[in-house]
């Protein structure tokens, strides 16, 4: 998903037939199946390619990376095959070494490939003998589950995209059976660059505990929504003025199964000790409906959750159905409590990461816009009964399928 300037209108991208076609609108999906009808070559629509390797030969590809700030590491300038060339001059300790003197955390979000048609892949690279190096692109799964790493891995091996049990961990047992790291290419970018330029030069940007920078792809209400690279530590109000969204009225740090900050937490950092993001943030305006934002965002866990275990498919759904309740007025005070236990019940037993974090919007909006909660709900303590229950419209679909109507009892 990507939002247009001022975050008034949003698109989408998807993948016809290996063809990546951005800002898709209801037009240009007629447009897709007009020119499938008359040619059956989806590759009659890209009409002009993006920037940078957009258009390389080998790319071919609309895509606008729309990138708004470039940094020092990843997006940076940089000699292909430099760091390679040091890293083959000294032995994997020293390697390992300096990874581990830069305090490199593993990254999330978006990053760019590296070493690509400059004899930097393949056999005997750089003239090192028994050195052998290759990549191969896989194509995913596409369900959002499919970000977990073994259930990336159940992937790439060619089955559904579900979580394995663990133990064993990827380490252990991972892809193909054999031992396996899953790390995004925006790691794998900062580790070039540490090899490139030392871990002390590395490890003087971003804070103590969060050293380097990170790729933020911005969209919501602002001006300049994109793709940032900043370095950890930045005030998180510091973001928003960069990229245009001073008047925020919240922002959604690191996506949907991550947190819902107000104004009052905008003095906060991103970094791994503060507000740790998967490298994303979403600005809402003073005027959007929080608890409106965190049912679409539930809406999205419902659909996206494998169903293997209970916790994430039955609680996804009971959340859902109670915050439904109460942005329709037919909430009560004890719903929170509920809302509360589902969402803990949830993080301590799903199995795998999406279900363990799937109840953050609700969570997260909880202590940060408890007040927009609270004015929705019902005063009615003294009542037993449950204000959502309607007791004469509950057997409706029963009494369709009786022919009869039910009897009600009332005390």
């Amino acid at each position: 998903m990507g939002a247009c300037a001022g975050g008034r209108r949003w698109s989408h991208s998807e993948v016809v037939h290996d063809v990546v076609v951005p800002s898709l609108w209801s037009d240009k999906a007629r447009e897709i199946v007009r020119v499938l009808r008359e040619t059956g070559d989806l590759r009659r629509l890209v009409r002009r390619f993006g920037d940078g390797n957009n258009s390389h030969p080998l790319i071919r590809s609309m895509v606008h990376n729309n990138i708004r700030r470039e940094g020092p590491v990843v997006l940076a300038p940089m000699t292909l095959g430099s760091a390679l060339r040091k890293a083959l001059a000294v032995s994997p300790v020293e390697i390992i070494n300096d990874i581990k003197t830069s305090c490199l955390r593993g990254r999330r979000g978006a990053g760019f490939p590296t070493g690509m048609n400059q004899n930097l892949l393949g056999r005997n690279i750089l003239g090192k003998r028994g050195f052998h190096f290759d990549i191969r692109i896989q194509m995913g799964a596409g369900a959002c589950v499919c970000g977990e790493e073994t259930a990336m891995i159940s992937s790439c091996e060619g089955h559904r995209g579900d979580p394995k049990n663990r133990p064993p961990f990827p380490a252990q047992k991972g892809y193909l059976g054999m031992p396996t790291t899953a790390n995004i290419v925006e790691t794998f970018c900062c580790v070039a660059r540490i090899l490139d330029d030392g871990p002390g030069w590395f490890s003087e940007i971003g804070t103590r505990g969060s050293t380097g920078t990170t790729l933020l792809s911005v969209s919501g209400d602002c001006s300049g929504p994109g793709v940032y690279e900043v370095p950890f530590g930045i005030p998180l109000s510091e973001l928003l003025t960069i990229v245009g969204a001073e008047d925020a009225g919240a922002v959604q740090v690191g996506g949907p199964s991550d947190r819902m900050v107000s104004r009052a937490e905008f003095h906060r950092t991103i970094c791994y000790d503060d507000l740790a993001t998967g490298g994303s943030a979403m600005s809402f305006g003073p005027n959007r409906n929080i608890l409106k934002i965190a049912l679409k965002f539930l809406d999205f866990f419902v659909e996206e959750s494998c169903g293997y275990c209970t916790p994430c498919r039955v609680g996804n759904v009971l959340m859902k159905q109670k915050l439904e309740q109460i942005i329709e007025g037919r909430g009560q005070i004890g719903d929170l409590e509920h809302l509360q236990e589902h969402g803990t019940t949830m993080k301590l037993t799903s199995r795998c990461g999406l279900g363990q974090t799937a109840a953050r919007p609700v969570l997260t909006t909880l202590h940060a816009f408890r007040p927009v909660y609270e004015t929705l709900l019902r005063k009615r303590p003294e009542e037993p009964c449950l204000a959502s229950f309607d007791i004469r419209a509950a057997p409706q679909e029963s009494e369709k399928l009786a022919g009869r109507a039910s009897e009600v009892f009332a005390a």
